[in-house]
């Protein structure tokens, strides 16, 4: 990563900015008497700020969607009725429990785990035989349930972009078990507070999503509501106490000691801010999503509220909107799965750790790896075993979070603080307890009871029992396709599928609209290298600097549009073309296509891969630098964590099946952009009030650098498969493309400008290649606040995937036209089976050249000057003269052949420019440098 890391040298200035000040690495005891779960998984280093993120991801997880349910089974009164209780009680239990923790820690003896209190204060066999069991078996639970609705996310989002698609639950579950995989190795609770701020977020966003798909459904669709409870007695009666165990699974917590251990001495005080947070949250996305759910749906609401939105496979709000709140769902649930985690990876760390080595010695990170895949892999297995895990789940919340979360904080703080017998607090608490022990035995009479009701469905590797949400079906694909701007659609353009390869077929479907494709291009081109402009102008000076990004822009967006009405002709003479290769074919020859677009467009669009995974593994090992400012894993494991992300996300089936994947990618830009942009500005502002902006070098040094910064603006802006992206279009296709690139010169010049001149004007001719990492000083010292900084990186880092991805497709393409048979299904074995196969072998050797060659930066500067300028910035000229046959005495002719030798020439003197660069650079130059 460009950004510098922090020194080790420099811990006590990074605690202080982080608000831990005063940290000490074990809680009032030495290493010694730690063992390595405590001493590794359970780190307290963490703020109340922090422990705020992990409580909220704790709670507030997608279970929420279920809360119009359950007040569809205890009608207006009795809902919020419940709905208020709970968070009362719980609010005031885990209070109890924190107090109590406190009370020990200032005895001398923290307890870092829920074992611990109940050993401490009720005996070793309460843990041993109760306590223990029960939170183990609900967090693993949470885990496998997670694992469960995440599948189910990604075979809803899949059955909307595919309709008749034959792929099984079990193979959803098994994808997003391999993203667990990778998520199971982040070392500790206190590391995943970044991760835990991003899912408060989403956790706001899909609950917001939902309260406003709820509210416009009611007001347009549903006028009519029936908010009497269904039922006979009996029923209503077995209803009532399962919503009862809703809400209170809902609010269930079950590690609230774990969270609490991850807060850095002294604590006191610390829990209760963190729970003000958490409940800040709790309150505004459990009320509106219940209330509003129940207020449009009556008592007609379903399990989840989100399976009201479809009705008989049509949604009831646009399709953008439902699967865009699907998204922030599916992404939530990955990191409730990974806080869920902590106390089973605790528990292996205890067993099979060494806590007298260090944490990322060889000794402890392979049997770390080796024991949480195989937790993840049985977790997985489970979740796909038993695809009506909801139904158990349901018994585990009766058993387990009743009594952990709203009966033991009451015997705890009883038995602890020894309140007066006649006190309030002592019968008040007493109350507590023996009426929720008796409404957890009653909810789980009542979970059981379900069981057996459901038992008739059940059935092993079921292919899609509980879906969270109603999936389309396959024979409403034409009202499907009109909500989504897809009416008229055809499978195949202006062919038959016979005629068409399997790469056209299959990855470059045409089923998109003109948003979907402004999505695609914004991910192509705004990309984290836009954060390399500020270094651009620094080379040329404000003028030269301004000057050369407006000139970009105006180029590749008249560039794109005459590519896109070259296209739009051949469309109209009856034959589409899908490819840049297919162009240079039809207009210049197949010599052409064969010896010098394929290749260079092959050249670029992997090098963009390599780059990516690259990028990304620099991310994480900054992210893990500045959470370990002793770390000795080396950039090239980061790398390959990174790989293992993109193995995953190269198995999406095509082009047009990234459309959501890349409208977070176009929030995600913005969002870092953003981040970038009021970061320059602060440290302008606070910390760097001298800058100076004259152009560094002598007259060589300065054309060179001139020539590189061109290059790298060029670069920028470069894209080289906007064939490719057209291709994703319904047709008819004319006039999409343009409101296509309308969307994404928007985003451009909303990041592009903003990024480059804050940048330049924050630093001056000081900017850095990329300008994060002017963000940090001498000795690894942020100028801007830790959380922020590690926020504009965790944004990058998730862009950079979803541009990854795009880049992918070509390769991809390539692979299904070789290997894959256009006659059979694309889901059907023969395909499934060599996409998965090669599709992988491409990401390992991309990413195995990203590990062994991390100063690639410079390689594909190289690649960018020989591949982006011609194909972006002179080709689209020629393929306009030579289609369309202008007047040579007309304006668009000369002007097209004016940019075509202008860019050629400055293409040319680019190139050589990175190539000199290149040779500067090579003396730091060796594989798998640790950069």
């Amino acid at each position: 990563m460009a950004t510098v890391p922090p020194n080790s040298t420099d811990t006590p200035a990074r605690e202080e900015e982080d608000g831990l000040s005063g940290y000490s690495p074990v809680p009032l005891q030495s290493s010694k008497e730690l063992d390595a779960g405590a001493l590794f998984v359970l780190k307290s280093r963490g703020s109340w700020l922090h422990c705020g993120y992990h409580l909220t991801t704790s709670i507030v997880a997608p279970a929420l969607l279920s809360l119009p349910f359950a007040f569809a089974l205890l009608g207006w009164v009795g809902g919020v009725f419940c709905l208020t209780m709970g968070a009362l009680v719980t609010f005031y239990s885990y209070n109890l429990l924190s107090l109590v923790l406190e009370h020990h820690e200032q005895l001398g003896h923290r307890q870092l785990r829920f074992r611990d209190m109940a050993t401490d204060i009720l005996g070793p066999g309460w843990s041993r035989y109760y306590v223990g069991p029960l939170q183990f078996s609900i967090c693993y639970g949470a885990v496998v349930a997670c694992t469960l609705l995440g599948g189910q996310s990604l075979k809803f989002i899949y059955l909307l972009s595919n309709p008749d698609g034959t792929m099984k639950l079990y193979q959803f579950i098994v994808i997003c078990g391999v993203l667990m995989l990778v998520l199971a190795q982040i070392p500790s609770f206190h590391s995943l507070r970044h991760i835990n701020l991003v899912s408060l977020i989403l956790c706001l966003a899909y609950s917001a999503c939902t309260t406003v798909g709820s509210i416009y459904i009611a007001k347009t669709q549903n006028p009519t509501k029936d908010y009497s409870v269904n039922g006979d007695g009996k029923n209503r009666m077995f209803g009532a106490f399962n919503a009862i165990s809703i809400i209170a699974t809902t609010y269930g917590n079950g590690i609230i000691p774990e969270i609490q251990a991850t807060i850095a001495p002294p604590v006191k005080g610390k829990m209760f801010k963190g729970l003000c947070v958490c409940y800040a949250v709790t309150l505004a996305t459990f009320f509106c999503v219940a209330i509003s759910g129940y207020w449009a749906f009556g008592n007609q609401a379903q399990g989840t509220v989100l399976a009201n939105f479809m009705v008989d496979g049509k949604p009831l709000v646009p399709m953008w909107f439902l699967l865009m709140t699907n998204v922030f769902t599916l992404l939530q649930v990955s990191a409730t799965s990974v806080v869920y985690m902590q106390p089973t990876n605790e528990v292996l760390e205890r067993k099979f750790a060494d806590p007298k080595r260090d944490q990322f010695s060889v000794r402890n990170v392979v049997p770390r790896f080796i024991f949480r895949s195989l937790s993840v892999i049985i977790a997985t297995i489970l979740a796909a075993m038993l695809p009506f895990f909801g139904d158990i789940f349901a018994v585990f919340g009766a058993f387990g979070f009743i009594p952990l979360d709203f009966v033991l904080p009451m015997v705890f703080y009883n038995v602890t603080f020894r309140p007066s017998k006649g006190s309030l607090i002592f019968w008040g608490n007493t109350f507590i307890a023996v009426v929720f022990s008796f409404l957890g035995a009653l909810g789980a009479i009542s979970s059981v009871r379900q069981i057996i009701l459901d038992a008739k469905t059940y059935s092993l590797f079921s292919p899609s029992r509980a879906m969270a949400t109603v999936p389309p079906n396959s024979t409403d694909t034409p009202a499907r396709e009109e909500e989504d701007g897809l009416s008229g659609y055809s499978p195949v353009p202006l062919q038959s599928s016979k005629e068409l390869d399997a790469g056209a077929l299959f990855v470059l479907k045409s089923r998109g609209s003109w948003l979907h494709c402004g999505y695609h291009l914004t991910t192509s081109i705004v990309a984290p290298a836009l954060l390399s402009l500020p270094f651009a102008f620094a080379l040329l000076g404000w003028v030269g600097g301004v000057f050369c990004l407006t000139m970009g822009a105006l180029v590749t967006f008249y560039s794109y549009n005459l590519l896109s009405l070259v296209l739009e002709h051949h469309e109209q003479l009856g034959h589409r073309q899908l490819r840049f290769r297919d162009m240079a074919t039809d207009i210049l020859g197949p010599g052409w296509s064969r010896y010098y677009v394929g290749p260079l467009q092959f050249s670029i669009c992997y090098g963009a891969v390599v780059a990516c995974t690259l990028l990304g593994g620099q991310s994480l090992k900054f992210i893990y630098l500045l959470s370990n400012p002793d770390g000795t894993m080396k950039l090239y494991q980061f790398i390959v964590i990174c790989g293992v992300l993109m193995l995953v996300l190269a198995q999406i089936p095509s082009f047009h099946s990234l459309r959501h994947i890349n409208l977070v990618s176009l929030i995600l830009c913005l969002a870092y952009s953003a981040c970038t942009t009021v970061g320059s500005i602060y440290i302008a502002k606070t910390q760097n009030p001298a800058k100076d902006y004259s152009v560094n070098g002598d007259g060589k040094n300065r054309m060179f650098g001139a020539f590189n910064a061109i290059s790298i603006i060029a670069t920028t802006y470069g894209n080289g498969i906007i064939p490719e992206i057209q291709a994703t279009i319904a047709p008819p296709v004319k006039g999409k493309m343009f409101k296509g690139l309308c969307i994404c010169y928007a985003i451009i010049l909303a990041t592009f400008f903003s990024v480059s001149i804050s940048g330049y004007w924050a630093f001056g001719n000081q900017a850095k290649g990329t300008v994060l990492a002017n963000f940090m000083v001498e000795y690894g010292k942020p100028l801007v606040p830790m959380w922020f900084l590690l926020m504009t990186n965790v944004f990058t880092l998730l862009q950079v995937s979803a541009t990854s991805v795009v880049y992918m497709q070509l390769t991809n393409e390539m692979l299904e036209r070789k290997f894959a048979d256009p006659k059979r299904d694309q889901f059907s074995v023969r395909n499934v089976v060599p996409r998965l196969v090669f599709r992988s072998l491409s990401v390992i050797i991309a990413t195995t050249l990203a590990a062994m060659l991390p100063f690639f930066g410079d390689i594909f500067a190289v690649l960018g000057a020989f591949g982006c300028i011609p194909l972006d910035f002179v080709l689209p000229m020629v393929f306009y003269n030579v289609t369309f046959r202008p007047s040579k005495g007309s304006l668009i002719f000369w002007g097209n052949t004016f940019i075509a030798v202008v860019f050629s020439f400055l293409g040319a003197l680019g190139a050589i420019s990175s190539i000199r660069q290149i040779i500067i650079d090579a003396k730091i130059y060796s594989l798998f440098a640790n950069m």
